[in-house]
């Protein structure tokens, strides 16, 4: 055979055997690839499937990118879309278990009787739900702002002051207190927001003393929070 029509054999065989490789697809793409149901387990690792508070579907729908998961905790269902957002709210079942366990005990009551002695009035909202207050605040809201600002450089009355200072107290309570849970202060979960916001006012206000053994989330929540 003449050494030109080798060449062009090589040729051709290189050609077909790339083309068979960029059409042959790994199990594994091709259930990320193709839309449907997909086994939960194959994503997510086995200590995070069930726990004493939660348990997760056994199949998650696809959408040719992203996953999403079935989660259920008692009476309720979330749907929820990858599987950060899926550790995620896992934290956030048990750090809300942990808070209001946390708020059952004497020491606790205690603390929010004398965090009851403490003014904060008006800007509770913005430690209780800092981004929604934000978005709902009303007309003629700079006048309530502008007397903070006067509070805090020591202007108006010492009440005003007091309140403003008691408000970002909280504040600094509830971002400590969701480090420790493992959580964040941030969370659109509305009954997050709440147990952080009542225990932060009883830390701040109070008294009450939160250790990290106090704060801490074991079992299927400290498997999230190393992921």
């Amino acid at each position: 055979m003449k050494p030109q029509y080798i060449l062009i054999a090589f040729a051709l065989f290189g050609t077909a055997a790339l083309a068979q490789a960029e059409t042959t697809t790994s199990p594994a793409a091709k259930t990320l690839e193709t839309p449907g149901r997909v086994p939960t387990k194959m994503f997510i690792p086995a200590d995070l499937l069930s726990g004493p508070l939660h348990s997760v579907g056994d199949f998650a729908e696809n959408d040719g990118m992203n996953n999403t998961y079935f989660l259920y905790s008692g009476n309720d269902a979330w749907v929820v879309t990858t599987g950060i957002a899926l550790r995620t709210r896992i934290r956030e079942i048990y750090a809300i278990d942990k808070l209001r366990e946390m708020s059952k005990t004497d020491e606790f009551t205690k603390a929010m009787a004398n965090a009851g002695k403490q003014k904060v009035e008006g800007v509770v909202g913005i430690v209780t739900n800092p981004l929604g207050t934000i978005q709902n605040i009303p007309r003629g809201a700079s006048r309530f702002f502008g007397r903070i600002g006067e509070g805090l450089k020591g202007g108006r009355t010492e009440g005003e002051g007091n309140a403003v200072q008691n408000m970002i107290g909280i504040s600094k309570a509830k971002g400590a207190l969701a480090v420790k849970l493992g959580v964040s202060p941030y969370s659109y979960n509305q009954e997050l927001q709440t147990q952080l916001t009542n225990n932060a006012r009883a830390v701040a206000l109070g008294g009450l003393v939160v250790s990290a053994a106090t704060a801490a989330v074991g079992g299927p929540a400290a498997m999230c929070s190393r992921d």
